[in-house]
């Protein structure tokens, strides 16, 4: 998770972390850049429509954890053997 932390919020650093990702994204040359936030983050949403990110609700959200990116790893050795 990347978050700034309730201290420094409304100073500018989200928007300067976005500006970052943004050129890193763009210079990768990415279609687009999403991330997520929970629904009753309103404070959250509101900055994000504020910058230009629209929502997408006919996307669904998957996770791997940690042991779950350790199993799926474990996986491939197993399917190249």
């Amino acid at each position: 998770d990347l978050f700034v932390e309730p201290a420094y919020r409304g100073l500018g650093g989200g928007k300067r972390v976005m500006y970052a990702l943004a050129d890193i994204a763009l210079a990768l040359q990415c279609e687009s850049f999403v991330w997520q936030t929970l629904e009753w983050m309103t404070d959250a949403r509101r900055f994000y429509s504020s910058i230009g990110a629209t929502t997408e609700d006919d996307k669904l959200t998957y996770r791997l954890d940690r042991a779950g990116l350790a199993a799926f790893l474990a996986k491939r050795i197993r399917d190249k053997g």
